[in-house]
């Protein structure tokens, strides 16, 4: 049986050792959203995705999509982690949004607001404008936004002040029981 390879753009949120030498990659995606797509022989040192699949990366993915399973069949990297990610203190804030994304977001839904806050987020992190309370409030915005759109947190978030926010992000997290 044929199946059409779709190709989409997609930022690895999450990977998880399967078999031998596969894994199971959590990808939020701009047309399919949140997917756990499956890559093949990937822990094998030959393998050609190997080096292209790096946790919190943005890429464009080619996807075999049928209705048990989606299969990554190339993927060619947009911004590589290492190109943004050399302070810890970015890669923890994007761990953490990531993290937070993938527990959130159950099924696969396109979200365009997300996909963008969550692009801007990561193109942002690569600018060495940014110092520690900077990070802090982009992360808090981000997060807020994404609470929002959600539909966890009513209220809209341009005027409050950042504590507002944090109470705001905590109160949902604590109701949805994540």
């Amino acid at each position: 049986m044929f199946h059409e390879i779709q190709r989409t753009e997609g930022i690895i949120l999450a990977k998880r050792n399967t078999g031998e030498a596969n894994q199971a990659i959590t990808i939020f995606t701009r047309e399919f959203g949140k997917i756990t797509a499956h890559a093949q022989a990937v822990r094998l040192t030959r393998s050609k995705l190997r080096p292209r699949l790096s946790l919190y990366s943005l890429a464009m993915f080619s996807l075999v999509i049928t209705p048990r399973t989606t299969r990554i069949v190339d993927v060619r990297e947009i911004i590589p982690v290492g190109a943004f990610m050399s302070r810890i203190k970015k890669l923890s804030l994007f761990a953490r949004v990531a993290a937070l994304l993938s527990r959130m977001l159950q099924g696969e839904e396109k979200n365009l607001f997300i996909w963008e806050n969550l692009k801007k987020l990561l193109i942002a992190l690569r600018s060495d404008a940014f110092n520690e309370r900077e990070l802090v409030r982009l992360e808090v915005k981000t997060l807020f936004d994404i609470f929002h759109n959600l539909g966890y947190i009513a209220s809209e978030g341009g005027h409050m002040q950042e504590k507002s926010m944090v109470s705001a992000i905590n109160k949902a997290i604590e109701e949805s029981q994540l």
